[in-house]
Protein backbone atom coordinates (compact mmCIF):
# COMPACT_ATOMS: atom_id res chain seq x y z
CA UNK A 1 0.00 0.00 0.00
CA UNK A 2 1.10 3.52 -0.90
CA UNK A 3 2.69 4.00 3.39
CA UNK A 4 5.10 1.24 2.36
CA UNK A 5 5.83 1.45 -1.20
CA UNK A 6 7.88 -1.00 -1.49
CA UNK A 7 11.08 -1.42 -3.82
CA UNK A 8 11.58 -5.42 -5.17
CA UNK A 9 10.79 -6.06 -1.13
CA UNK A 10 8.59 -3.88 0.91
CA UNK A 11 9.73 -0.74 2.51
CA UNK A 12 9.54 -1.83 5.71
CA UNK A 13 5.78 -0.19 3.98
CA UNK A 14 -19.80 5.06 7.62
CA UNK A 15 -20.60 8.36 9.74
CA UNK A 16 -22.56 10.76 7.67
CA UNK A 17 -20.19 13.62 6.18
CA UNK A 18 -19.58 16.62 8.70
CA UNK A 19 -20.81 14.29 11.77
CA UNK A 20 -18.68 14.12 14.54
CA UNK A 21 -17.78 10.47 15.57
CA UNK A 22 -17.71 9.20 19.21
CA UNK A 23 -14.38 10.29 20.66
CA UNK A 24 -12.38 7.70 23.12
CA UNK A 25 -8.85 7.45 24.00
CA UNK A 26 -6.35 4.79 24.81
CA UNK A 27 -3.74 4.94 26.94
CA UNK A 28 -0.50 2.58 25.76
CA UNK A 29 2.17 0.62 27.60
CA UNK A 30 5.16 3.38 28.64
CA UNK A 31 7.87 4.10 26.08
CA UNK A 32 10.35 0.69 26.08
CA UNK A 33 13.04 0.76 27.80
CA UNK A 34 16.00 -0.43 25.83
CA UNK A 35 18.08 2.07 24.27
CA UNK A 36 19.95 2.02 21.08
CA UNK A 37 24.13 2.08 21.53
CA UNK A 38 25.52 3.76 18.80
CA UNK A 39 25.73 2.26 15.14
CA UNK A 40 28.15 1.21 13.13
CA UNK A 41 28.68 3.49 9.86
CA UNK A 42 30.74 4.06 6.70
CA UNK A 43 32.40 5.92 8.70
CA UNK A 44 33.30 6.53 11.90
CA UNK A 45 30.13 7.81 14.12
CA UNK A 46 31.22 9.47 17.20
CA UNK A 47 29.98 9.58 20.85
CA UNK A 48 26.91 7.59 23.03
CA UNK A 49 23.78 8.21 22.65
CA UNK A 50 21.87 9.62 25.59
CA UNK A 51 17.43 8.91 26.27
CA UNK A 52 15.60 11.03 24.34
CA UNK A 53 13.16 11.42 27.47
CA UNK A 54 9.41 11.51 26.86
CA UNK A 55 7.23 14.51 27.88
CA UNK A 56 6.61 14.17 30.87
CA UNK A 57 3.29 16.88 30.83
CA UNK A 58 2.03 14.10 27.69
CA UNK A 59 0.20 11.16 27.63
CA UNK A 60 -0.09 10.89 31.47
CA UNK A 61 3.80 11.12 32.12
CA UNK A 62 4.34 8.55 29.19
CA UNK A 63 4.38 10.78 26.13
CA UNK A 64 2.48 8.68 23.89
CA UNK A 65 -0.92 8.35 22.95
CA UNK A 66 -3.56 6.45 20.97
CA UNK A 67 -6.76 7.89 19.65
CA UNK A 68 -9.48 5.47 18.60
CA UNK A 69 -12.22 7.14 16.63
CA UNK A 70 -14.84 4.68 17.72
CA UNK A 71 -16.03 3.78 14.40
CA UNK A 72 -16.97 0.03 15.32
CA UNK A 73 -18.49 -0.74 11.38
CA UNK A 74 -14.73 0.63 10.02
CA UNK A 75 -11.87 0.88 12.20
CA UNK A 76 -9.17 1.53 10.78
CA UNK A 77 -7.50 4.90 11.38
CA UNK A 78 -3.96 6.33 10.57
CA UNK A 79 -2.39 9.01 11.42
CA UNK A 80 -0.76 11.40 8.94
CA UNK A 81 0.74 14.94 9.85
CA UNK A 82 0.93 17.14 12.81
CA UNK A 83 0.40 20.84 13.17
CA UNK A 84 1.15 22.83 16.14
CA UNK A 85 -1.68 25.41 17.27
CA UNK A 86 -1.24 28.81 17.75
CA UNK A 87 -0.22 30.00 21.05
CA UNK A 88 1.03 26.27 22.69
CA UNK A 89 -2.97 25.38 22.96
CA UNK A 90 -2.36 22.04 21.30
CA UNK A 91 -2.17 19.86 17.62
CA UNK A 92 -3.79 19.43 14.73
CA UNK A 93 -3.88 16.10 13.86
CA UNK A 94 -4.50 15.11 10.40
CA UNK A 95 -5.41 11.66 9.47
CA UNK A 96 -7.24 8.81 7.58
CA UNK A 97 -10.40 6.58 8.85
CA UNK A 98 -11.58 3.63 6.32
CA UNK A 99 -15.44 3.65 5.93
CA UNK A 100 -17.56 0.58 5.55
CA UNK A 101 -18.01 -0.75 2.09
CA UNK A 102 -14.73 1.18 0.54
CA UNK A 103 -13.98 5.01 0.34
CA UNK A 104 -11.95 7.37 3.52
CA UNK A 105 -12.55 9.80 5.51
CA UNK A 106 -10.68 13.17 6.39
CA UNK A 107 -10.49 13.67 9.90
CA UNK A 108 -8.93 16.41 11.63
CA UNK A 109 -8.07 15.96 15.36
CA UNK A 110 -7.47 18.64 17.95
CA UNK A 111 -5.25 17.48 20.76
CA UNK A 112 -4.94 19.44 24.18
CA UNK A 113 -1.64 20.01 25.32
CA UNK A 114 -1.75 16.71 27.86
CA UNK A 115 -2.20 14.76 24.93
CA UNK A 116 -6.34 14.14 25.11
CA UNK A 117 -8.65 14.59 22.35
CA UNK A 118 -10.40 17.80 22.30
CA UNK A 119 -12.16 17.59 19.27
CA UNK A 120 -12.54 15.95 16.13
CA UNK A 121 -13.87 16.47 12.92
CA UNK A 122 -14.60 13.99 9.85
CA UNK A 123 -15.31 14.76 6.30
CA UNK A 124 -16.76 11.53 3.93
CA UNK A 125 -15.06 12.13 0.67
CA UNK A 126 -14.99 10.36 -2.63
CA UNK A 127 -11.51 8.94 -2.87
CA UNK A 128 -10.61 5.46 -2.96
CA UNK A 129 -7.81 6.27 -1.23
CA UNK A 130 -6.31 8.99 1.26
CA UNK A 131 -2.33 9.03 1.23
CA UNK A 132 -1.11 12.53 2.70
CA UNK A 133 -2.77 15.85 4.29
CA UNK A 134 -1.69 19.51 4.97
CA UNK A 135 -2.98 22.54 6.50
CA UNK A 136 -2.42 25.57 5.25
CA UNK A 137 -1.42 27.73 7.70
CA UNK A 138 -2.94 31.13 5.65
CA UNK A 139 -5.95 30.05 6.13
CA UNK A 140 -7.11 27.25 8.82
CA UNK A 141 -8.48 24.67 5.88
CA UNK A 142 -6.91 21.36 5.54
CA UNK A 143 -6.02 19.29 2.51
CA UNK A 144 -6.40 15.74 2.03
CA UNK A 145 -5.14 13.98 -1.32
CA UNK A 146 -4.96 10.47 -2.74
CA UNK A 147 -6.49 9.36 -5.42
CA UNK A 148 -10.04 7.78 -6.88
CA UNK A 149 -12.44 7.84 -9.69
CA UNK A 150 -13.83 11.14 -11.14
CA UNK A 151 -17.34 10.57 -10.67
CA UNK A 152 -17.58 12.80 -14.05
CA UNK A 153 -15.73 10.74 -16.13
CA UNK A 154 -16.52 6.97 -17.40
CA UNK A 155 -14.18 3.65 -16.78
CA UNK A 156 -12.67 2.83 -13.86
CA UNK A 157 -9.41 4.95 -14.52
CA UNK A 158 -8.48 6.84 -10.98
CA UNK A 159 -7.29 10.26 -10.90
CA UNK A 160 -5.63 12.48 -8.19
CA UNK A 161 -7.94 13.60 -5.98
CA UNK A 162 -7.70 16.45 -3.19
CA UNK A 163 -10.60 17.32 -0.96
CA UNK A 164 -10.68 20.70 1.02
CA UNK A 165 -12.07 20.62 4.92
CA UNK A 166 -13.12 23.84 6.67
CA UNK A 167 -13.52 23.07 10.59
CA UNK A 168 -14.69 26.55 11.36
CA UNK A 169 -18.13 25.37 9.49
CA UNK A 170 -20.21 24.65 12.53
CA UNK A 171 -21.13 22.52 14.15
CA UNK A 172 -18.81 19.79 12.85
CA UNK A 173 -16.81 20.90 9.86
CA UNK A 174 -17.31 20.02 5.95
CA UNK A 175 -15.99 20.41 2.53
CA UNK A 176 -14.27 23.90 1.88
CA UNK A 177 -17.28 26.42 0.19
CA UNK A 178 -15.95 26.48 -3.95
CA UNK A 179 -13.39 24.24 -4.11
CA UNK A 180 -13.42 21.74 -6.66
CA UNK A 181 -17.48 20.19 -7.00
CA UNK A 182 -18.46 19.70 -3.32
CA UNK A 183 -15.35 20.26 -1.76
CA UNK A 184 -12.98 17.88 -3.88
CA UNK A 185 -10.98 18.40 -6.94
CA UNK A 186 -9.76 16.12 -9.65
CA UNK A 187 -6.42 16.00 -12.00
CA UNK A 188 -6.18 13.39 -14.41
CA UNK A 189 -2.78 13.00 -16.67
CA UNK A 190 -4.43 10.92 -18.98
CA UNK A 191 -0.97 8.79 -20.24
CA UNK A 192 -3.06 6.48 -22.04
CA UNK A 193 -3.36 2.18 -21.26
CA UNK A 194 -4.96 2.16 -17.88
CA UNK A 195 -5.06 5.79 -16.69
CA UNK A 196 -4.29 4.91 -13.43
CA UNK A 197 -2.84 7.81 -11.04
CA UNK A 198 -2.35 8.77 -7.25
CA UNK A 199 -1.20 11.50 -5.18
CA UNK A 200 1.13 10.38 -2.66
CA UNK A 201 2.27 14.08 -1.61
CA UNK A 202 0.90 17.79 -0.83
CA UNK A 203 2.43 20.66 -0.12
CA UNK A 204 1.23 24.22 0.48
CA UNK A 205 2.66 27.15 -1.59
CA UNK A 206 2.33 30.77 -0.04
CA UNK A 207 0.32 33.06 -1.90
CA UNK A 208 -0.71 30.61 -4.75
CA UNK A 209 -1.84 27.22 -3.70
CA UNK A 210 -1.06 23.39 -3.60
CA UNK A 211 1.30 21.40 -5.50
CA UNK A 212 0.21 17.61 -5.41
CA UNK A 213 2.92 14.73 -6.81
CA UNK A 214 2.46 11.27 -7.42
CA UNK A 215 2.01 8.77 -10.19
CA UNK A 216 0.38 8.15 -13.20
CA UNK A 217 0.72 4.90 -15.38
CA UNK A 218 0.90 4.80 -19.35
CA UNK A 219 -0.32 2.85 -21.68
CA UNK A 220 2.65 -0.17 -21.18
CA UNK A 221 1.94 -0.06 -17.44
CA UNK A 222 4.85 1.74 -16.89
CA UNK A 223 4.57 4.69 -14.36
CA UNK A 224 6.16 8.37 -14.37
CA UNK A 225 6.64 10.85 -11.90
CA UNK A 226 3.71 13.43 -12.28
CA UNK A 227 3.19 16.85 -10.14
CA UNK A 228 -0.12 19.30 -10.11
CA UNK A 229 -0.34 22.68 -8.95
CA UNK A 230 -3.06 24.01 -8.16
CA UNK A 231 -5.33 27.06 -6.75
CA UNK A 232 -6.04 26.51 -2.60
CA UNK A 233 -9.43 28.79 -3.26
CA UNK A 234 -11.02 27.24 -6.20
CA UNK A 235 -8.67 23.81 -6.92
CA UNK A 236 -8.40 24.69 -10.25
CA UNK A 237 -4.91 24.18 -12.09
CA UNK A 238 -2.27 26.75 -12.34
CA UNK A 239 -1.91 27.20 -16.19
CA UNK A 240 1.61 28.43 -16.16
CA UNK A 241 3.15 25.31 -14.18
CA UNK A 242 4.09 23.10 -16.27
CA UNK A 243 1.91 22.12 -19.27
CA UNK A 244 -1.08 23.62 -18.35
CA UNK A 245 -1.18 23.14 -14.51
CA UNK A 246 0.91 19.38 -15.27
CA UNK A 247 4.18 17.76 -15.38
CA UNK A 248 5.41 14.58 -16.34
CA UNK A 249 8.40 13.04 -15.93
CA UNK A 250 9.31 10.00 -17.95
CA UNK A 251 11.56 7.05 -16.98
CA UNK A 252 11.52 4.52 -19.67
CA UNK A 253 10.69 0.60 -18.75
CA UNK A 254 11.11 2.23 -14.68
CA UNK A 255 10.10 0.99 -11.43
CA UNK A 256 9.76 4.31 -9.89
CA UNK A 257 8.00 5.25 -6.71
CA UNK A 258 7.49 8.85 -4.65
CA UNK A 259 7.72 9.14 -1.27
CA UNK A 260 8.26 12.73 -0.11
CA UNK A 261 7.97 16.13 -1.45
CA UNK A 262 9.30 19.80 0.20
CA UNK A 263 9.45 23.43 -0.98
CA UNK A 264 12.65 25.54 -0.66
CA UNK A 265 12.50 27.78 2.46
CA UNK A 266 12.75 31.24 0.60
CA UNK A 267 9.91 33.79 2.01
CA UNK A 268 7.23 32.48 -0.88
CA UNK A 269 8.41 29.05 -1.53
CA UNK A 270 8.81 30.30 -5.21
CA UNK A 271 12.23 28.99 -6.09
CA UNK A 272 12.01 24.67 -5.81
CA UNK A 273 10.30 22.00 -5.09
CA UNK A 274 12.09 18.65 -4.32
CA UNK A 275 10.67 15.44 -4.90
CA UNK A 276 12.05 12.02 -3.48
CA UNK A 277 12.09 8.36 -4.02
CA UNK A 278 13.48 5.44 -5.48
CA UNK A 279 13.53 4.39 -9.33
CA UNK A 280 15.27 1.94 -12.18
CA UNK A 281 16.11 4.31 -14.91
CA UNK A 282 15.77 2.56 -18.07
CA UNK A 283 15.92 -1.17 -16.39
CA UNK A 284 12.80 -3.16 -15.94
CA UNK A 285 12.88 -4.31 -11.96
CA UNK A 286 16.51 -4.01 -11.95
CA UNK A 287 18.53 -1.96 -9.27
CA UNK A 288 16.98 0.95 -7.79
CA UNK A 289 18.49 4.09 -6.72
CA UNK A 290 17.13 6.56 -4.61
CA UNK A 291 16.76 9.96 -6.54
CA UNK A 292 16.07 13.70 -5.92
CA UNK A 293 14.14 15.47 -8.49
CA UNK A 294 14.27 19.68 -8.49
CA UNK A 295 11.56 21.76 -10.28
CA UNK A 296 11.40 25.37 -10.61
CA UNK A 297 7.85 25.81 -8.42
CA UNK A 298 6.81 28.44 -10.48
CA UNK A 299 7.28 26.93 -13.66
CA UNK A 300 7.18 23.03 -13.22
CA UNK A 301 10.23 22.10 -15.15
CA UNK A 302 13.59 20.72 -14.17
CA UNK A 303 16.14 22.96 -12.30
CA UNK A 304 19.33 22.79 -14.07
CA UNK A 305 21.03 24.62 -11.19
CA UNK A 306 20.62 21.22 -9.68
CA UNK A 307 23.38 18.80 -10.38
CA UNK A 308 23.29 20.21 -14.49
CA UNK A 309 19.75 18.72 -14.83
CA UNK A 310 17.99 18.87 -11.86
CA UNK A 311 18.02 15.10 -10.52
CA UNK A 312 20.65 13.86 -8.23
CA UNK A 313 21.38 10.25 -7.69
CA UNK A 314 21.68 9.09 -4.45
CA UNK A 315 22.84 5.49 -3.53
CA UNK A 316 25.84 3.68 -1.04
CA UNK A 317 25.40 0.51 -3.48
CA UNK A 318 25.51 -1.53 -0.05
CA UNK A 319 24.13 -4.51 -2.35
CA UNK A 320 26.21 -6.70 -4.84
CA UNK A 321 23.82 -9.52 -5.73
CA UNK A 322 21.30 -8.39 -8.59
CA UNK A 323 18.82 -7.35 -8.82
CA UNK A 324 17.42 -7.23 -5.04
CA UNK A 325 20.10 -7.13 -2.80
CA UNK A 326 21.19 -3.32 -4.73
CA UNK A 327 18.39 -1.00 -3.73
CA UNK A 328 18.33 2.19 -2.35
CA UNK A 329 15.74 4.78 -1.86
CA UNK A 330 15.21 8.53 -0.17
CA UNK A 331 12.09 8.42 1.69
CA UNK A 332 12.42 11.63 3.58
CA UNK A 333 13.94 15.29 2.97
CA UNK A 334 14.15 18.74 4.86
CA UNK A 335 14.96 21.86 3.65
CA UNK A 336 17.26 23.41 6.61
CA UNK A 337 17.83 27.04 7.23
CA UNK A 338 20.42 27.77 5.18
CA UNK A 339 18.80 26.48 1.82
CA UNK A 340 20.70 22.93 2.35
CA UNK A 341 18.81 19.51 1.47
CA UNK A 342 19.13 16.98 4.60
CA UNK A 343 17.69 14.05 3.26
CA UNK A 344 17.18 10.04 5.06
CA UNK A 345 16.41 6.75 3.42
CA UNK A 346 17.21 3.26 3.17
CA UNK A 347 19.88 0.80 1.33
CA UNK A 348 20.00 -3.12 1.02
CA UNK A 349 23.14 -4.76 1.95
CA UNK A 350 23.34 -8.21 0.76
CA UNK A 351 21.38 -9.82 3.77
CA UNK A 352 18.88 -7.78 2.02
CA UNK A 353 18.95 -6.11 5.34
CA UNK A 354 17.41 -2.12 4.80
CA UNK A 355 20.16 0.63 6.29
CA UNK A 356 18.74 3.57 7.42
CA UNK A 357 20.93 6.42 5.10
CA UNK A 358 21.42 9.98 6.05
CA UNK A 359 22.89 12.57 3.92
CA UNK A 360 22.87 16.80 2.77
CA UNK A 361 22.93 18.16 -0.20
CA UNK A 362 24.00 21.88 -1.09
CA UNK A 363 22.01 24.09 -3.10
CA UNK A 364 23.69 23.30 -6.34
CA UNK A 365 22.75 19.49 -5.93
CA UNK A 366 26.57 18.49 -4.68
CA UNK A 367 26.88 16.09 -1.82
CA UNK A 368 28.21 18.36 1.32
CA UNK A 369 31.37 16.74 2.65
CA UNK A 370 30.67 19.16 5.62
CA UNK A 371 28.09 16.06 6.22
CA UNK A 372 29.96 13.11 7.64
CA UNK A 373 32.80 13.95 5.26
CA UNK A 374 31.24 12.65 2.56
CA UNK A 375 27.41 14.13 2.30
CA UNK A 376 25.93 10.61 2.47
CA UNK A 377 26.39 7.39 5.19
CA UNK A 378 25.08 4.16 6.41
CA UNK A 379 24.01 4.06 9.74
CA UNK A 380 25.13 0.47 9.25
CA UNK A 381 23.84 -3.05 11.52
CA UNK A 382 24.45 -3.23 14.73
CA UNK A 383 21.51 -1.35 16.03
CA UNK A 384 20.06 -4.10 18.20
CA UNK A 385 17.44 -6.45 16.66
CA UNK A 386 18.19 -4.45 13.63
CA UNK A 387 16.09 -6.36 11.02
CA UNK A 388 15.56 -3.19 8.61
CA UNK A 389 15.00 0.29 9.08
CA UNK A 390 12.80 2.47 7.49
CA UNK A 391 13.10 6.64 7.97
CA UNK A 392 9.67 8.78 7.47
CA UNK A 393 10.45 11.94 8.43
CA UNK A 394 13.48 14.11 9.31
CA UNK A 395 13.37 17.91 9.93
CA UNK A 396 15.75 20.21 11.60
CA UNK A 397 15.86 21.72 15.11
CA UNK A 398 15.67 25.29 14.64
CA UNK A 399 17.77 26.30 17.14
CA UNK A 400 21.12 24.09 16.94
CA UNK A 401 20.30 22.93 13.41
CA UNK A 402 20.39 19.34 14.67
CA UNK A 403 18.33 16.57 13.07
CA UNK A 404 15.61 14.70 14.05
CA UNK A 405 14.88 11.30 12.09
CA UNK A 406 11.87 9.64 13.05
CA UNK A 407 11.83 5.86 11.75
CA UNK A 408 10.03 2.34 12.18
CA UNK A 409 12.09 -0.60 12.47
CA UNK A 410 11.59 -4.55 12.89
CA UNK A 411 13.03 -5.40 16.33
CA UNK A 412 14.33 -8.69 15.14
CA UNK A 413 14.09 -11.12 11.65
CA UNK A 414 12.88 -13.64 13.98
CA UNK A 415 8.83 -14.65 12.73
CA UNK A 416 6.42 -12.92 15.35
CA UNK A 417 9.18 -9.76 15.61
CA UNK A 418 7.23 -6.41 16.36
CA UNK A 419 7.58 -3.28 14.42
CA UNK A 420 8.60 -0.08 16.84
CA UNK A 421 8.20 3.74 16.10
CA UNK A 422 11.88 5.40 16.71
CA UNK A 423 12.70 8.82 17.43
CA UNK A 424 16.94 9.74 16.84
CA UNK A 425 18.54 13.08 17.52
CA UNK A 426 21.64 13.81 15.12
CA UNK A 427 24.39 16.17 15.35
CA UNK A 428 24.31 19.04 12.75
CA UNK A 429 27.32 17.60 11.08
CA UNK A 430 26.02 13.74 10.41
CA UNK A 431 28.89 12.68 13.28
CA UNK A 432 27.23 11.79 16.21
CA UNK A 433 24.04 9.98 17.33
CA UNK A 434 23.33 12.44 20.26
CA UNK A 435 20.24 10.68 21.54
CA UNK A 436 17.31 8.23 20.75
CA UNK A 437 14.47 6.21 22.18
CA UNK A 438 12.28 4.00 20.93
CA UNK A 439 8.79 3.03 21.42
CA UNK A 440 6.48 -0.30 21.05
CA UNK A 441 2.39 -0.23 21.06
CA UNK A 442 0.59 -3.17 22.33
CA UNK A 443 -1.85 -5.20 19.91
CA UNK A 444 -4.01 -7.91 20.22
CA UNK A 445 -3.03 -10.77 22.04
CA UNK A 446 -2.98 -13.13 19.07
CA UNK A 447 -1.80 -10.04 16.80
CA UNK A 448 2.02 -8.82 16.02
CA UNK A 449 2.64 -5.33 17.04
CA UNK A 450 3.14 -3.11 14.78
CA UNK A 451 3.49 0.61 14.71
CA UNK A 452 4.72 2.47 12.03
CA UNK A 453 5.41 6.68 12.11
CA UNK A 454 4.35 8.62 9.61
CA UNK A 455 4.89 12.53 9.98
CA UNK A 456 7.51 14.61 12.05
CA UNK A 457 7.05 17.77 13.72
CA UNK A 458 10.12 19.81 15.67
CA UNK A 459 10.45 22.37 17.71
CA UNK A 460 13.15 23.58 19.91
CA UNK A 461 11.94 22.18 22.42
CA UNK A 462 10.53 18.35 21.90
CA UNK A 463 10.02 16.59 18.75
CA UNK A 464 6.22 14.94 17.97
CA UNK A 465 5.91 11.83 15.81
CA UNK A 466 2.28 10.91 14.39
CA UNK A 467 1.38 7.84 13.17
CA UNK A 468 -0.41 4.39 13.40
CA UNK A 469 -1.01 0.59 15.50
CA UNK A 470 -2.13 -2.51 13.71
CA UNK A 471 -4.32 -3.78 16.94
CA UNK A 472 -5.95 -6.37 15.20
CA UNK A 473 -6.10 -7.66 11.35
CA UNK A 474 -6.59 -10.45 9.38
CA UNK A 475 -5.57 -9.08 6.06
CA UNK A 476 -4.45 -5.99 5.31
CA UNK A 477 -7.50 -4.82 4.20
CA UNK A 478 -9.38 -5.26 7.19
CA UNK A 479 -6.82 -4.14 9.82
CA UNK A 480 -7.83 -2.63 13.15
CA UNK A 481 -5.46 0.41 13.25
CA UNK A 482 -5.49 3.17 16.11
CA UNK A 483 -3.79 6.53 15.30
CA UNK A 484 -0.82 7.27 17.51
CA UNK A 485 1.17 10.11 18.56
CA UNK A 486 4.29 10.27 20.67
CA UNK A 487 6.21 13.53 22.04
CA UNK A 488 9.84 13.90 23.44
CA UNK A 489 12.03 16.37 24.99
CA UNK A 490 15.13 17.26 22.99
CA UNK A 491 18.52 16.10 24.63
CA UNK A 492 20.11 19.74 25.46
CA UNK A 493 23.34 18.59 26.23
CA UNK A 494 24.87 19.95 23.10
CA UNK A 495 22.59 23.00 23.00
CA UNK A 496 25.62 25.33 21.70
CA UNK A 497 28.43 23.09 20.36
CA UNK A 498 26.59 22.85 17.21
CA UNK A 499 26.11 26.08 16.82
CA UNK A 500 30.49 25.80 16.57
CA UNK A 501 31.06 22.65 14.20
Amino acid sequence: MYRRIGLALAFAGFACSGVAAPWTKALDAAWHAPQLTAPGVTGTLGGSPRDLDPDPTFGYGTGQMTYDLGHADAPREEGLRVYAMAGDAGWYVLARHARQGGGWDAVVVQVNPNGEGADEFLVQTPLGDIADAVMDPATGKFYFVGGGHNPVLPGDDSDFGVTCMDITILPDGGPCAGFGAGGTAWVGFNLGGGNHEMAFRVVVRPNIGLILAGLAEDQDDNWHLAVASLYRASGALYAPFGTGGRFVHTVPKADIYLMDMVLSNDPDAQTRIYLAGGWSAGVEHGDVDGYVLALKAMAGVPDTNFNGTGIRSVALNLGTCDPYCNQDAVSALAVQGDGKLALAGAAYDDAIIAQPMLGRLKVDGSFDNGFHGTGLFSVGTSWPGHDGMWPAGIAERPDTRELVVAMSYRVSSAAGSPTRQLLTQWSSNGNTLRASRSFEFTAHASQIPEAIPHGLLVDADSAMMVGSRRWDASDWSNQDHDITLVRTLVDRDFLFRDGFE
